[in-house]
C-alpha cells in the first residue's frame, strides 16, 4: 500500500533547489598557490650512461595480470570510473522517471556557487535528472555522440525501449548513496570557494548531485514505502532486504549532507531524512539477515546510522546491532562465494574501524 507521507508539501522541491543554492555561497576553501611570474633558466644535465637498476614492481598478484596495476593506480581509476560513469547516467542517460528543475532556479544556485566571472558555470543542454531509476537497460547509445557538441547531453541517451521500468528499491538507494558520497567530495576545500577563479564547475556539479539524492529519496518516501510496515519495496511489488539496508544507509547519509553546517544545509529536508532513517532503521531491527551480502550491507548502514543518528539511543543501538550481525553472520565465514567473501570483507572492515576491535580483522 503507497501513501504519501504527511510531513511531505508540494513545495519540497522548490525548497530543496532554493536552499541548496543559497547555502552553497557558506563554504570555505584554501587559497590557490599562485604560479611563478618567471619561467626558471634550463640547466642542461648529462644522461647517466649507467644501466638504471631493476627495481621489482608489486603488482595486483594476479597471474598474468600488469605488474604496474599496484593498489595505488587501482584507486586512482576507480575514483575516475566511479565519477566519470556515474554523471551520464542520472543526468543524460533518460533511464529513470525524470524531473525538470526551473531554470530560474538552476540560474539562483549557479550564482550562488560562482561569481567570480573569470570562472562561469557550463550547463549542460538537454539534461534529463532522474528522480527514480530504472532497474535495468542497454548500454548502448541511441546517437553517436560525436555528432554533438559535448555538453549537448542528448548525444548521451539510451534506447528507451530496452528498459526495465522498474524502480527497485536498491537500484534507488545505491544511485542516492552515490549521488550523496560525491556530494561529500565536491564540497572539498579543494575545489575551492564562490569568490575564486576555479572549481565552479565542480562545485555546481555537487549542488545538483545533492539536490538529486534528496529528490530521489522524496519520490521513495512517497511511491516505495510501505505504511503499514515501514519497509521499501519495487515498484514491482518486491521486498529485498538488501535494498532496504541499502536505503538506510542512503537516507541517513543524505541527512547528513542536509545538516546544518553542510554546503547543501536545508534544516526542512534534513528532518524529512533524519526520521525517515531512524523509521526504516526501527523496522529493520528485527530483520536477520539471509545472507553474507545482506549482512554486510546491514553492517554498514547500521554504522552510518550509529555515526549521523541524533538520537543517541538510536546511535547505540544500531551500533550494537551492527555488532551482533558481523559476529553471527561474517566472523568465521567459509562461503566458497566470491561476492559472499568480498561481502564479509567489506563488512568485517567497516565494523572493525568503528568499534577498533581487532577481532573483526
Amino acid at each position: 500500500m503507497k501513501k504519501t507521507l504527511p510531513r511531505f508539501q508540494t513545495k519540497t522541491f522548490a525548497m530543496i533547489v532554493a536552499v541548496i543554492g543559497i547555502l552553497a555561497v557558506a563554504c570555505t576553501g584554501a587559497t590557490p598557490t599562485p604560479l611563478p611570474t618567471t619561467a626558471p633558466t634550463a640547466t642542461a644535465v648529462p644522461i647517466p650512461t649507467a644501466t638504471p637498476a631493476v627495481i621489482e614492481v608489486a603488482g595486483s598478484g594476479i597471474q598474468g595480470g600488469d605488474p604496474e596495476f599496484i593498489p595505488a593506480a587501482m584507486i586512482w581509476q576507480g575514483y575516475w570510473l566511479s565519477r566519470d560513469q556515474f554523471g551520464p547516467f542520472v543526468m543524460a542517460s533518460g533511464m529513470g522517471i525524470p524531473f525538470m528543475p526551473p531554470m530560474e532556479m538552476m540560474q539562483g544556485a549557479m550564482q550562488m556557487v560562482a561569481q567570480n566571472p573569470n570562472d562561469q558555470v557550463m550547463v549542460p543542454q538537454n539534461m534529463m535528472p532522474l528522480q527514480a531509476v530504472y532497474a535495468s537497460g542497454s548500454s548502448t547509445l541511441l546517437n553517436d555522440p560525436r555528432q554533438f557538441d559535448p555538453l549537448d547531453f542528448e548525444g548521451l541517451r539510451l534506447d528507451p525501449s530496452t528498459f526495465d521500468e522498474t524502480v527497485g528499491v536498491r537500484g534507488q538507494a545505491e544511485t542516492m548513496l552515490k549521488e550523496s558520497q560525491w556530494a561529500h567530495n565536491f564540497a572539498n576545500a579543494h575545489f575551492g570557494t564562490p569568490a575564486d577563479d576555479f572549481g565552479a564547475q565542480q562545485r555546481f556539479v555537487g549542488v545538483m548531485v545533492a539536490m538529486l539524492s534528496q529528490m530521489q529519496g522524496q519520490y521513495a518516501m512517497q511511491n516505495l514505502l510501505n505504511m503499514e510496515d515501514g519497509l521499501y519495496r519495487d515498484s514491482d511489488g518486491g521486498l529485498d532486504y538488501t535494498g532496504n539496508w541499502v536505503m538506510l544507509h542512503a537516507l541517513s547519509d543524505v541527512a547528513l549532507i542536509t545538516a546544518s553546517g553542510s554546503r547543501y544545509a536545508n534544516p526542512d529536508s534534513h528532518d524529512m531524512f533524519e526520521g525517515a532513517a531512524s523509521g526504516l532503521f526501527q523496522a529493520l531491527q528485527e530483520r536477520d539477515p539471509e545472507s553474507s551480502t545482506e549482512a554486510a550491507a546491514a553492517v554498514r548502514a547500521l554504522i552510518y546510522r550509529s555515526s549521523t543518528a541524533e538520537d543517541s539511543v538510536i546511535a547505540g543501538d544500531a551500533l550494537a546491532l551492527a555488532g551482533d550481525i558481523a559476529d553471527s553472520h561474517l566472523v568465521g565465514i567459509t562461503s566458497e562465494d566470491v561476492v559472499g567473501q568480498a561481502s564479509a570483507i567489506v563488512g568485517l572492515t567497516v565494523i572493525a574501524d568503528a568499534t577498533g576491535d581487532n577481532k573483526y580483522l
